[in-house]
C-alpha cells in the first residue's frame, strides 16, 4: 500500500501526504524521514478497507480541480 498515498494541501498551503498505517509500517525510517522533508505525513488506520476493499487512502479520496 506504499504507492497508494495521496498528496494534498492543508489550509496553510503546506504539502501533506496521506497514507495508511500499513504503508507507514512498510517504509523504512530513512524513507519516512525523506518524506518528512517535503510533506506533513498524515497516517490513518484503514486496515479494513485494505483487507476487504483492496484499496487504501488514495482510493477513498476524490480530487477536486
Amino acid at each position: 500500500m506504499c504507492a497508494n498515498m495521496f498528496d494534498v494541501f492543508d489550509k496553510e498551503g503546506n504539502h501533506c501526504v496521506i497514507m495508511s498505517k500499513r504503508a507507514e509500517k512498510a517504509y523504512s525510517e530513512e524513507n519516512i524521514e525523506l518524506l518528512r522533508r517535503t510533506y506533513k505525513i498524515v497516517v490513518s488506520d484503514v486496515g479494513i478497507i485494505e483487507d476487504i476493499g483492496g484499496g487504501s487512502c488514495r482510493c477513498m479520496l476524490v480530487e477536486a480541480f
